[in-house]
């Protein structure tokens, strides 16, 4: 860009790793600005915006023990606090607080019903908004799935969807 530095560049400053695929999404989206801008007539002359190569498709995925493994790190894992004053100061301690068990839960409504961890959210926001309790979809094999990510129905095809 000029007059100005990438995302692209500022990353690679810093030693980070750069994904190809964000880039392309970003350059996608300002090609579509671009159009847009002409198409409403408010530019002359065309703008061309030159795209990196798709990437190939998915490789690798998580294993069922990988899988659980994060499931068990997400419901486990503690907040810790350091203590400010007395004879403790400076010592962290765990507290009742579990901040990873929504995601958690996420990851479970996610692997069950094969719906996106997006669309689940969207949708969990809105049945708390109205105050519906469970969050009920269908899983394979007909399953019902609850908010707490518990299988009730005909659930003998789930076994590991991972």
């Amino acid at each position: 860009m000029p007059g100005g530095t990438s995302r692209a560049s500022r990353g690679a400053s810093r030693g980070c790793v750069i994904n190809v695929a964000f880039e392309r999404s970003d350059l996608e989206d300002l090609r579509a600005a671009i159009n847009h801008h002409a198409k409403e007539g408010l530019h002359r002359g065309n703008v061309p915006v030159v795209l990196p190569q798709k990437g190939g498709p998915r490789n690798r995925w998580l294993t069922c023990a990988e899988v659980g493994r994060l499931l068990r790190i997400c419901w486990r894992t503690r907040e810790m606090q350091t203590v400010h004053r007395g004879s403790r100061k400076g010592i962290k301690v765990p507290t009742g607080y579990y901040p990873l068990r929504h995601i958690a839960r996420l990851i479970l409504i996610t692997l069950y019903t094969g719906t996106r961890p997006g669309a689940v959210a969207r949708r969990r926001a809105a049945q708390l908004r109205h105050r519906q309790p469970v969050l009920r979809t269908r899983g394979a094999g007909g399953a019902a799935l609850t908010r707490a990510g518990q299988m009730s129905g005909n659930h003998a095809n789930v076994s590991c969807l991972c």
